[in-house]
């Protein structure tokens, strides 16, 4: 089988198609870096058990943000460089 050359109305149809793609996922993956930077629920004070550390660090549906947080980032972050 013989191999297609890419022409130059090729190159720029693909440029055209990834730029936005490029844009959406950059933007979702400064999304998830805020949100996993400043945490839902706030953080204990110097004169809590834990100082530093998330008020909702117990909670089910917290662990789960943090969770899902970190897979969008990695899939997002994956797409940035696949992209580029």
């Amino acid at each position: 089988m013989k191999r297609k050359t890419w022409t130059k109305e090729d190159v720029e149809l693909l440029e055209k198609v990834v730029s936005p793609q490029m844009v959406v996922a950059t933007l979702i993956t400064t999304m998830t870096f805020a949100a996993g930077i400043t945490m839902p629920g706030g953080f204990v004070d110097k004169d809590g058990t834990h100082p530093g550390s998330a008020i909702l660090r117990s909670s089910d549906t917290f662990m789960a943000f943090v969770i899902l947080d970190n897979i969008s980032m990695v899939f997002s972050s994956s797409a940035v460089l696949i992209l580029y």
